[in-house]
């Protein structure tokens, strides 16, 4: 998968690094920064799935429907979407306050996936695909907005010791004089 490579962390500014490394540093979250956009991109394409093919268990043939069994109520579906929705805005909230870095929106795409299936089982994605669809942008969006400010703010760091590095080697006088 091309967006794993980005996922880990670069390590903490260091003093002794060369511009190289820095500017590697500076492409890797750059890089990284794009994870939320992709996230993002992968939701809306989920979502239009979802909107095209919303009725797909309607032509299940009835052996098929029998062996999965009746649909869950839809009031606790839509309460579960809330609550989920609350708890998840809460969670990225809380990791921007403690400055995590990790991007975890590909597990919120898995379970926003999951409530498009269930309400499209129950045959009620049609009247829920709206609050899916909001809840979301919401989350994803949090989500992206976390990690791309978290990678600005790196990157401005890093742009910082690139700029004292190229400081320090004007002052140094050269072999050749």
């Amino acid at each position: 998968m091309p967006w794993r490579r980005h996922t880990e962390e670069p390590a903490e500014p260091a003093l002794s690094r060369s511009p190289d490394e820095a500017k590697a540093r500076i492409r890797a979250f750059a890089a990284r920064s794009r994870l939320g956009q992709w996230g993002l991109i992968v939701f809306l394409l989920l979502s239009i799935i979802a909107f095209r093919f919303g009725s797909l268990f309607k032509d299940l043939p009835e052996d098929w429907q029998a062996a999965l069994g009746p649909a869950p109520p839809i009031m606790l579906m839509s309460i579960a979407l809330a609550v989920y929705a609350f708890s998840a805005l809460l969670y990225i909230l809380a990791r921007m306050m403690e400055g995590d870095r990790k991007y975890r929106g590909w597990s919120h795409l898995g379970y926003l996936a999951g409530f498009y299936l269930f309400f499209a089982y129950a045959d009620a994605l049609r009247d829920n695909f709206w609050a899916i669809l909001v809840a979301g942008l919401t989350i994803l969006g949090l989500e992206h907005f976390r990690l791309w400010s978290h990678c600005k703010e790196a990157i401005r760091r890093e742009r910082e010791i690139l700029a004292d590095l190229d400081r320090c080697s004007r002052r140094l006088p050269s072999d050749n004089s």
